[in-house]
């Protein structure tokens, strides 16, 4: 996974329980490697969730990643960005 050069996190999320999350911009991240992977979650604060698995060639990374396409009210941020395990 490529970034920008001089990129910078754009989308941090906390949440109570967890540590902090990074989302990128789509547009910084060469998502040509990243594949729809089966599945998916939904959460009660963002809504559903989508899964990426990391495809080069012959390396495949199963679910490395995620996003929130059409996310809930209140997290419309996400809905341009990507975060990875």
């Amino acid at each position: 996974i490529r970034l920008a050069k001089d990129y910078f996190p754009r989308r941090v999320v906390l949440e109570t329980s967890h540590p902090p999350c990074f989302y990128l911009p789509w547009a910084d991240v060469a998502n040509q490697y990243l594949q729809p992977a089966p599945g998916g979650s939904f959460c009660e604060w963002k809504g559903p969730a989508r899964y990426w698995s990391l495809v080069d060639g012959e390396r495949r990374l199963d679910a490395v990643a995620w996003s929130y396409p059409k996310p809930l009210a209140g997290a419309e941020p996400l809905a341009e960005c990507v975060a990875f395990y």
